[in-house]
């Protein structure tokens, strides 16, 4: 456990020296923060989820049309079952982020705490991403290094940009790729 620890306040320290030596590469880490945003995933979801149902109603063959909508109904569930289990985790375990040891000196976990600057663990884009990751390996086997390798990214970004610890990273992966 202490090598957890002292890896994730390396690392987030690291992280922080990166950004502010490197500020033009912000751009590119936002970029893979904003792809793990549930609120694209489930828009996209619920959007496919429709235009196959009217594209199904239309078609004489509406069996590909139908499939579509089962892979998006799928993906709008995988993504509302870790949500939730998500937020729960994070309040139980009420991580302080990596923005609070750079301000405060605060690491650690508190239990029981409904607050942004507590909710580091698990790290909810990588959940999502992991999970969205493991839709797109089971619809399109070919593509999965793709979607792993984006995944990977997202989580990467979460800490360079110190919103999250390595460990918050790891958590939310492993919770996305069970659900």
């Amino acid at each position: 456990m202490s090598f957890i620890v002292c890896a994730d306040v390396t690392l987030a320290l690291a992280a922080g020296r990166y950004k502010t030596a490197f500020p033009g590469h912000e751009p590119f880490w936002r970029f893979w923060t904003a792809a793990g945003d549930s609120a694209w995933w489930f828009a996209g979801s619920i959007g496919g989820w429709l235009a196959c149902r009217a594209l199904a109603k239309r078609s004489s063959s509406a069996s590909g049309w139908l499939c579509g909508k089962a892979w998006c109904a799928g993906m709008f569930t995988v993504l509302a079952v870790s949500g939730i289990v998500l937020n729960l985790l994070k309040i139980l375990f009420a991580r302080a982020r990596p923005r609070m040891l750079y301000r405060q000196g605060l690491y650690g976990f508190s239990g029981f705490v409904v607050d942004s600057d507590y909710g580091s663990f698990p790290s909810g884009h990588a959940t999502t991403a992991f999970a969205v990751a493991g839709v797109l390996s089971a619809a399109l086997p070919r593509w999965r290094r793709v979607w792993i390798a984006g995944a990977g990214l997202v989580g990467a970004s979460r800490m360079v940009l110190g919103s999250h610890y390595a460990a918050d990273v790891v958590a939310g992966a492993a919770l996305g790729g069970v659900c």
